[in-house]
């Protein structure tokens, strides 16, 4: 079985990576693979060069090109998910 689970804190600091880094700990204890996705790795990820650019040319990002990349690392998890995928 293969599980997406996206942390999403309110405000900076609420502990968001604390959870993650204990999830990953424990499902590793089991055996589990497991993909952590930290908030640092969106600029080097390929689904994300289009915020790279525009995060380098003046330092914002307009939220529809965040979600339009968000949306590409979906696309990327699900298509190498795809052989265990029911159809």
């Amino acid at each position: 079985m293969s599980l997406l689970i996206p942390v999403r804190g309110a405000y900076p600091g609420m502990g968001e990576s604390t959870l993650c880094a204990g999830l990953v700990r424990r499902l590793a204890e089991r055996g589990e693979t497991v993909e952590w996705f930290r908030k640092q790795d969106v600029l080097s990820r390929p689904e994300f060069a289009d915020v790279a650019r525009e995060f380098a040319a003046d330092g914002r990002v307009a939220r529809h090109a965040f979600h339009h990349c968000a949306d590409r690392v979906l696309e990327t998890v699900l298509k190498r998910l795809e052989p265990y995928l029911e159809p």
